[in-house]
């Protein structure tokens, strides 16, 4: 188990490592190597997570990634939390085709097999656009993020990414495009932007009605003759769109 592993430095060494990048735009040698060795403190844990997810969750898709030195300095120099506390240096990601109601039921089985895990839930109050529901869990001293998505809720998301590689990575943060009266097509890209926004509002809201009268009718609650509603062909629709942007970005269209 991770837990049992030998440090190779201390937790207020990792912190003091962090301030000393927080406050240089160059890592030296030396601290490059300590923060490589912190990473792959969290590359062993990541594999401990993964095992977990599929004993509790056999068969589940998932996908793992640990924080590239980079992302990671660019990280603590954006935010003034240690080191030792970021949540997402370890990360996986569960995609699914499934209603709300479906991804609490994996939320809920991350945190049976998971005791203690941190549950937040950005589907009623989403980060800038962004709904998911991301349960941390700690192996150790090391945290990792597990992010649970529908499959619109991951499509958005991509969107999101990609129009962050062109008009700057503050677009993620709620800091909005780079030269925001630029034309998109017809539309400035500030316009273009709050488009996209509502596609995140609209997407939730049909996922909302799917689940709300889906519960009703397997919990017998519903009324007669009412049966499961079928919002498959909606989202297909909604999916449509998001990917069709998305490929639309990758060609590199321009806006």
């Amino acid at each position: 188990m991770m837990s049992g592993m030998e440090r190779a430095i201390s937790t207020t060494q990792i912190d003091r490592l962090g301030d000393r990048l927080r406050a240089t735009a160059t890592i030296s040698a030396v601290d490059l190597g300590l923060l490589q060795a912190f990473r792959a403190e969290h590359e062993q844990a990541l594999v401990e997570v993964q095992e977990r997810i599929d004993r509790a969750l056999p068969g589940i898709d998932q996908t793992a990634r640990i924080k590239t030195i980079q992302t990671l300095h660019d990280k603590l120099r954006r935010q003034p939390t240690k080191l030792s506390r970021i949540q997402d240096i370890a990360g996986v990601r569960i995609v699914q085709d499934m209603d709300l109601n479906e991804q609490d039921r994996v939320v809920e089985g991350l945190r049976r097999e998971f005791l203690g895990a941190k549950v937040t839930d950005r589907r009623v109050t989403p980060s800038f656009g962004y709904r998911a529901v991301h349960v941390i869990v700690r192996i150790g001293r090391c945290n990792c993020e597990i992010q649970v998505r529908t499959r619109q809720q991951h499509l958005w998301a991509e969107v999101v990414e990609r129009l962050a590689d062109r008009w700057g990575r503050q677009v993620r943060y709620g800091g909005g495009p780079e030269d925001p009266l630029r034309p998109a097509a017809s539309l400035t890209r500030a316009e273009f932007w709050n488009q996209v926004l509502s596609m995140s509002d609209t997407v939730h809201i049909l996922e909302e009605l799917a689940a709300d009268q889906n519960f009703g009718v397997d919990a017998g609650e519903a009324p007669d003759g009412m049966g499961r509603i079928d919002l498959d062909g909606a989202r297909k629709d909604l999916r449509a769109v998001l990917a069709a942007l998305a490929s639309f970005l990758d060609r590199g269209a321009e806006l």
